[in-house]
């Protein structure tokens, strides 16, 4: 099946999943954290600079797996 699902949650939520993700085997979920980052650290971007005019420095912060927030 390689039909695409588009799903909206938030920061809280996505850091959540990664958590989950990251007690999984490496080799199983690797690809699916990259995927997720990506797509993430674009979207957390556009806001950033869609906000940027409005206030310094409220980027929302993704963390990696490992409970580290990826800049």
């Amino acid at each position: 099946m390689n039909e695409q699902i588009n799903m909206k949650f938030t920061v809280n939520e996505l850091n959540l999943i990664l958590e989950g993700l990251g007690n999984m085997a490496y080799y199983r979920v690797h690809e699916l954290i990259h995927k997720i980052h990506s797509q993430a650290q674009e979207q957390v971007q556009n806001l950033a600079s869609a906000s940027a005019s409005h206030t310094e420095n409220a980027q929302p912060a993704l963390k990696t797996s490992n409970g580290v927030h990826a800049d």
